[in-house]
């Protein structure tokens, strides 16, 4: 645990709202398995005949403690429980532990859900003190006996389950740091003339030293990094015997050269604390460019003498949150505080670490830590260093006295963090479902992927989209329109001249994407062929999975974007609930037809998902492309083609008993296809004509020269 105490300034605020506090636990399911411990019962129901009120795991190992996992088959007696599965922890060989021993734990339990292929738990955990006590900690109704003993929930399958825990303990870590904040900020000013700049023949010079911290200017005459050769590098140093081991420094730094002819002067001004990890500087590596600088003309340059000058403000002393909120993550008029991970140059590439946090802010008036409602559940990659809480608590409520978290001009602020070490094996031979890509964690516009919800313009014309797209798309209106552009008689061209017609289109549906779709084409691509780099059939339906799009193109007919983009769904059957925006298919002239509103309705069990009409767009148009021009592609590309807008499939596992064998199998690739299709959505420039001759050689691999489109 980790704690900051901060004496700052009062913000007059602008809202109200209350601090969220800890709320009963919510079911929701994940694709990871528990990191710790993976119980597998079969024969389930032979225990519950056989009148066992419980039995216990093998012991296991978790934060350094072990541990034993309890089942209560029928329901924990002693709390009055028959009609629910009762699940608990305790620790094992409590008797070797010192007397006043105390254990401070996150717990979650787990049930595999086999139709789901995922793990369900209690939302984000909870928190649980073991002691002489109290060495027993669980849920008495953790599921009810009906919903699980039902085949069609999916937790029982072939009279087995599959139980999990996970132990994060709360190790006694307390750090503290302090922010002392200036109400009358100090600065310093520092000149410094350097002559015969043209002369300067070392990499790099530092000045003087100035202030109470000793703070000194570094250049670089002829640039640093990517400013070396064309520009000059310009940063603030500072000395580290001058301050306290551990200390931080928050200031706001005015860098400039003058102009010495008429006053215009190039500046920078920010706001950094100091030192920085692994360094004692700070700066920028373009600050000025060379051929200004030397151009006698604007009088940067005079005598062949150059003035830099520097204003130093310090404001303030360790500490690192956003005192008026985060503007970035719209955190505006709430305090925002978030945990950074240090470091991370000594990591493995491709690292990853998951880490369960909650942050505290401690009330003087009560003597007690409040926290955010939830325990949150972070991974940190690569491009994600920092996680936290953009409204953490509004400032109309902290900054009021009467409420006690900020007395005497003074807080605290504390959070846990826990990281989480996957240790359950994983069989390698089945089918790599992950790779290596790392997924960010925002789209193109800085929105999390598929976000229906978030607040914006962008959101509010994908819901018109689907709105007009649900009412239209009836079973008679796709059976009409596969009819029609199923002849293939428009035009004849290659699969890269079609590429080349995407530049112009804009898909309205899609949330996280405003670029054009060749962008994204390649962005899928390239994805797919890092980490998959045998597999050259998927690199190609990487490329082509979107080029039916071309249906918006004005030469090409010009589709209305409700008719080719957006999610698909099957036609001629109930509109399952888990389609985005369902509420508009209310409007649809088949909601309320008898022939096409039920669980099956034109078609059969297992029939297979080929024999499905799917909602017309360019999903299914350029399955019959690919299908009809004789592609040499595997059936898993053509799979994909067709089905990769079919989220409610592929993510919320609705249709599944539609499904046939050849279905399933195919259904793992897609899994496999649908992250890089989806969250490759963001600004990654590709460099076009340097990978198009790999694709044009798998082009001529799986494809005629010429198509039928």
């Amino acid at each position: 645990m980790w704690v900051f105490k901060a004496a700052i300034p009062l913000f007059l605020p602008d809202t109200e709202a209350q601090l969220l506090m800890a709320t009963p636990a919510i079911l929701r399911g994940r694709n990871a398995p528990p990191s710790d411990y993976l119980f597998k019962i079969k024969s389930f129901s032979l225990l519950s005949n056989a009148s066992i009120e419980r039995f216990s795991s093998d012991d296991f190992e978790a934060g350094g403690y072990n541990w034993t996992l309890w089942i209560y088959p029928t329901g924990n007696k002693s709390r009055n429980e028959k009609d629910h599965i009762s699940i608990y922890l305790e620790p094992a060989e409590t008797s070797s532990l010192p007397a006043g021993w105390e254990v401070n734990v996150i717990l979650n339990f787990f049930i595999f859900n086999h139709l789901r292929n995922k793990y369900f738990s209690i939302k984000d955990g909870w928190e649980t003190r073991y002691h002489a006590m109290n060495t027993m900690s669980g849920i008495a109704k953790f599921i009810d006996l009906k919903t699980f003993s039902n085949p069609e929930s999916g937790y029982l399958l072939d009279d087995t389950c599959v139980f999990g825990v996970e132990v994060f303990v709360v190790k006694n870590t307390l750090k503290e740091g302090c922010l002392s904040m200036m109400h009358e900020p100090a600065t310093c000013y520092h000149t410094w003339k350097v002559t015969n700049f043209s002369t300067l023949a070392n990499e790099k010079y530092d000045s003087e030293s100035f202030g109470c911290n000793k703070w000194y200017i570094i250049l670089y005459p002829n640039g640093n990094s990517d400013g070396k050769g064309n520009s000059i590098s310009l940063f603030l140093g500072l000395s580290l015997s001058s301050i306290a081991p551990g200390t931080k420094l928050l200031v706001k730094e005015i860098m400039r050269v003058k102009n010495q002819m008429n006053g215009k002067h190039i500046e920078y001004q920010v706001g950094n604390m100091y030192p920085p990890r692994n360094s004692n500087a700070l700066g920028w590596t373009r600050f000025m460019s060379l051929a200004k600088l030397k151009d006698p003309k604007l009088g940067f340059l005079v005598d062949d003498s150059l003035i830099i000058e520097v204003e130093v403000t310090l404001l303030g002393m360790e500490l690192c949150i956003y005192p008026k909120g985060n503007k970035s993550k719209n955190g505006k008029n709430h305090i925002s505080i978030y945990l950074e991970l240090l470091q991370t140059s000594s990591l493995p590439a491709r690292w990853e670490v998951n880490v369960i946090s909650k942050f505290f802010i401690f009330n003087h008036s009560q003597n007690k830590y409040f926290s955010n409602k939830d325990w949150y559940d972070n991974r940190y990659p690569a491009m994600n260093t920092s996680c936290g809480i953009a409204k953490f608590i509004d400032l109309n409520t902290f900054s009021n006295p009467v409420n006690g978290y900020l007395i005497d001009n003074a807080c605290v602020f504390g959070g846990v963090d826990e990281a989480q070490e996957q240790k359950v094996q994983i069989d390698e031979k089945k089918l790599l479902l992950d790779g290596g890509f790392l997924v960010p964690h925002t789209n193109s516009f800085g929105h999390t992927f598929r976000d229906y919800d978030a607040e914006s313009e962008r959101q509010k014309e994908v819901e018109n989209f689907y709105r007009i797209n649900h009412i239209k798309q009836t079973y008679d209106f796709v059976r009409k329109m596969r009819e029609e552009y199923g002849k293939l008689n428009r035009v004849k061209m290659s699969i890269w001249e079609c590429c080349d017609l995407l530049n112009d289109v804009v898909d309205e549906s899609d949330p996280d994407l405003d670029e054009p779709q060749i962008e994204h084409l390649l962005q899928t691509a390239e994805a797919i062929r890092k980490d998959y780099p045998d597999e050259d059939w998927l690199h190609l339906t990487g490329l082509i999975h979107d080029l039916g799009k071309v249906l918006l193109h004005p030469s090409f007919g010009g589709l209305p974007q409700w008719a080719v983009v957006g999610d698909t769904f099957p036609v001629g059957c109930a509109f399952d609930g888990s389609i985005v925006h369902h509420k508009y298919f209310q409007e649809n002239a088949d909601y309320n037809n008898s022939a096409y509103n039920t669980k099956y309705g034109v078609y059969s069990e297992r029939c297979g998902l080929n024999n499905i009409m799917m909602s017309w767009g360019h999903d299914d148009y350029m399955y019959l492309v690919a299908k009809e021009n004789k592609t040499t592609l595997p059936s898993a590309a053509l799979f994909i083609i067709r089905y990769h807008s079919f989220y409610s499939l592929h993510r919320s596992g609705a249709y599944k008993h539609l499904m046939n064998e050849e279905d399933v199998e195919n259904l793992k690739w897609l899994q496999v296809f649908n992250k890089y299709d989806l969250y490759s959505k963001s600004k990654v420039q590709i460099d076009v004509e340097k990978v198009k001759p790999y694709y044009l050689s798998l082009i001529e691999k799986y494809f005629p020269a010429k198509l039928n489109w």
